[in-house]
């Protein structure tokens, strides 16, 4: 039962971690690639949509200082307009508070300066309230300010579509491909996790299964007493073949509260600001796949149990 604990306890700690990574990874994509394409510089929004660009949004930027102490790059980003707003995860406030004189911060810079939603804030000398702090960031920059507090001219705009299809003399950045190499690397990551957890999972049915074949040799003269009793064969490799299942489920119960906890430790010395998101539906999987693999590693050792005739058994020095 050990090796399948430990067994479990790593399975379940990398998917738990690897869930949660995920939910992080995702989430820094949509703040660092929030579009397809970013087009800097004077930009005609008219030309871009004519041009058969979609979601276009124009951001100003600016640079403030919040209560005196961290200097910042901010923009005016409609965050509720995203494509990729799902994959935020605001930690405090909400973002359709945003609105004049509020502000959005991640929740990494808002941790520094000991803001939450609903905190008061010094930008600039102009007395602001925090509407939402986000996990993973925010885009374009550290703040997002409403478009009433920002001067000047668009710096720039997000826009959805392909590159062929942006008009000659825009200076524009391929945001799409930057994601997807992210993307591509993080799947090379997961790949090589999930074939770890099956070698992991493959070392516990194999113990489970040995331990198994053990305890039928040790118990030879209790299997020929249960025959001499009446137990039939199939009863007698029913039992064996469920005390195997049994270890299993006890196993991966046991691994299961150890496994949690862990991947909880792992997420906060890699220093992740990220809610703990345990794969509720993987771990069901594991666990009932689990059992019924380690039911089937019983098996021989059952049609050897059931097979030994009780007389032998009883005299065997076993």
């Amino acid at each position: 039962m050990a090796v399948v604990a430990l067994g479990v306890s790593l399975i379940i700690a990398t998917l738990t971690g690897a869930n949660t990574l995920q939910g992080l990874g995702k989430a820094e994509m949509a703040s660092a690639y929030p579009a397809d394409l970013e087009i800097t510089g004077p930009v005609d929004v008219a030309a871009l949509r004519a041009a058969g660009l979609t979601g276009l949004l124009p951001y100003r930027r600016t640079e403030i200082t919040v209560n005196g102490q961290l200097t910042m790059q901010a923009t005016d980003l409609d965050l509720t307009s995203l494509r990729d707003l799902s994959d935020f995860q605001v930690d405090t406030g909400a973002l359709r508070d945003m609105g004049p004189r509020r502000i959005v911060l991640s929740t990494y810079t808002a941790s520094r300066l000991g803001l939450a939603a609903g905190s008061q804030a010094d930008v600039n000398g102009v007395r602001m309230t925090v509407a939402a702090t986000v996990f993973g960031g925010v885009p374009l920059g550290t703040a997002v300010l409403h478009t009433s507090d920002v001067d000047g001219e668009p710096a720039g705009v997000l826009a959805n579509g392909a590159e062929e299809s942006v008009p000659a003399g825009f200076e524009f950045e391929s945001l799409a491909d930057r994601r997807l190499a992210q993307e591509n690397w993080f799947t090379t990551l997961v790949v090589i996790a999930v074939g770890l957890l099956f070698l992991t999972m493959l070392i516990s049915v194999v113990g489970v299964g040995s331990t198994t074949a053990s305890s039928v040799l040790e118990r030879t003269r209790e299997s020929g007493l249960l025959r001499a009793i009446g137990l039939t064969r199939g009863e007698l490799g029913r039992l064996v073949t469920t005390e195997a299942g049994l270890y299993g489920v006890v196993g991966a119960v046991v691994g299961l509260v150890i496994g949690i906890p862990y991947a909880w430790l792992a997420i906060i010395s890699l220093g992740v600001e990220w809610p703990l998101q345990v794969p509720v539906v993987a771990v069901a999987v594991v666990v009932l796949v689990l059992a019924a693999l380690t039911a089937g590693a019983g098996l021989l050792p059952a049609r050897r149990a059931a097979r030994v005739s009780p007389v032998a058994a009883l005299h065997s020095i076993q």
